[in-house]
């Protein structure tokens, strides 16, 4: 069953992104998270899905229709959160994730064409993952 939630997460993602569904791409995040939650899932198989799609949600550009009006912020927040508990629960010196995902954001946060949006989740993210993280 987790080899097709994983991958229902990462296709969602994709999806709802494309058609700036914020209420959907909330859903998926908590799925994200109740399966981080259980102690009984091991996720370490499906990290390549998992990563991207919550990565997307930190720093994609544009994530509903009205970012005016709609509380995306508060999405960035909860992938940043949940992305830093990635890191933390699964990132090795082998595997680099935390590495990898730290690169991301920086990369987001040094694009100047960046919207705010983008630059505000790549620093919350960074944030989430917490002091010792250096970006070079």
């Amino acid at each position: 069953m987790l080899p097709r939630f994983s991958t229902f997460i990462s296709e969602g993602v994709k999806v709802n992104v494309v058609q700036n569904n914020l209420a959907l791409l909330i859903y998926l995040m908590r799925m994200v998270k109740s399966l981080m939650d259980n102690p009984n899932m091991y996720l370490e198989k499906y990290l390549h899905e998992m990563v991207p799609a919550v990565c997307t949600c930190v720093v994609s550009k544009q994530l509903c229709m009205r970012p005016d009006v709609d509380n995306h912020w508060a999405l960035r927040d909860f992938a940043a959160r949940l992305m830093a508990q990635i890191c933390k629960a699964f990132s090795t010196s082998t595997n680099g994730i935390q590495t990898r995902v730290v690169k991301t954001f920086s990369i987001a946060l040094q694009t100047e064409k960046a919207p705010l949006a983008t630059h505000y989740g790549a620093i919350s993210g960074l944030t989430e993952l917490g002091h010792e993280v250096g970006l070079g």
